[in-house]
């Protein structure tokens, strides 16, 4: 038999997994649906930027976008029409963002783990500060999907009713 001595025994680390117990399925279900809700927000976000063109102001005789310049009664543009790198900014962040909280989902549920998702919780942050450059139309888009996607990552219900903690 091996000796077990106080230098060969496992140290209690923080940092581990939780065991696993089983997980509450209305739980699992609920942060699957803020996940969809995300997924439907940014679908939406991608009809605004390139199929919802917005007209000019009245007065507006002629602008030029990207080296072309349209005079006289310039047409209604897309967003992406007008700023094709902004554009792709603004959809691509959330798609990075509906990803990385889907795969934390899902791992977490593989896992049979209910700790919070540090990717998840990582990147809902970080398109949360994104949206504020585009100040209120930020927040009322790509902000949405990062709150959506943090909310995913908080801890998920057991069973017995308790989050338990890694």
């Amino acid at each position: 038999m091996a000796d077990v001595t106080p230098s060969t025994q496992p140290i209690p680390d923080g940092n581990r997994v939780a065991p696993a117990k089983e997980l509450g399925p209305h739980s699992v279900h609920l942060h699957w649906l803020l996940l969809l809700l995300a997924t439907l927000w940014t679908l939406l976000i991608v009809v605004v930027v390139f199929w919802y063109h917005v007209a000019e102001p009245a007065g507006v005789l002629s602008i030029t976008v990207n080296g072309h310049t349209y005079t006289g009664n310039p047409p209604a543009l897309s967003l992406f029409e007008r700023d094709a790198v902004s554009a792709l900014t603004i959809v691509c962040a959330p798609l990075v963002g509906l990803l990385v909280g889907a795969a934390s989902l899902e791992v977490r549920t593989r896992r049979g783990t209910s700790g919070r998702g540090a990717a998840a919780l990582i990147v809902g942050g970080c398109l949360a500060f994104l949206s504020l450059f585009g100040l209120l139309w930020g927040v009322a888009s790509v902000g949405v999907v990062g709150g959506l996607v943090t909310l995913s990552a908080l801890p998920i219900m057991t069973v017995d009713g308790d989050a338990l903690t890694s």
